[in-house]
């Protein structure tokens, strides 16, 4: 027999494998969908109200990389698997109150509109820069009937 057949035979390091003898992915795929349904949310579906006023969607993702959290830490079958999948659970749940804590608590945390003109009420003078940065005086700019819309923004 030669050398380099008995290396071919030579035992081979094992794969990280659960008890089950599979790779335990759901550890991975949690905490991934985690940070894709909390970054998502800002980068593309903040563009649509149906989205931004209340983020269905990205709720929807956030609950389901927890439950493949949780069911990857049912998976675990190691010390080593469970504390990686805890981690990825904390980062899952944590995706999730930071989301909620966006939307719920500091989306509401804008200015009330106690100050909101109703419609036919004569202004006060104001003057706005325009994009020229040439100033406008409204009332000169109103001949007849002006509308006027400010819009709140969302950044």
């Amino acid at each position: 027999m030669s050398e380099s057949g008995s290396a071919e035979n030579a035992p081979q390091p094992p794969l990280p494998t659960s008890a089950s003898g599979t790779f335990n992915y759901l550890a991975w795929v949690g905490p991934v969908l985690a940070v894709f349904g909390l970054l998502s949310y800002f980068v593309y579906f903040s563009m649509w109200p149906v989205f931004r006023d209340f983020p269905w969607l990205n709720l929807l993702i956030l609950l389901g990389a927890v439950g493949v959290s949780v069911l990857a830490l049912g998976r675990a079958r190691s010390s080593l698997g469970r504390a990686g999948s805890g981690i990825g659970l904390f980062v899952s749940v944590s995706m999730l109150g930071l989301l909620c804590f966006y939307a719920f608590f500091l989306s509401y945390q804008l200015p009330d509109a106690g100050r909101v003109v109703d419609d036919g009420t004569r202004l006060p003078a104001i003057t706005l820069a325009s994009t020229d940065g040439e100033a406008i005086d409204i009332a000169d700019a109103a001949q007849d009937k002006l509308i006027l819309v400010f819009y709140r923004g969302h950044w």
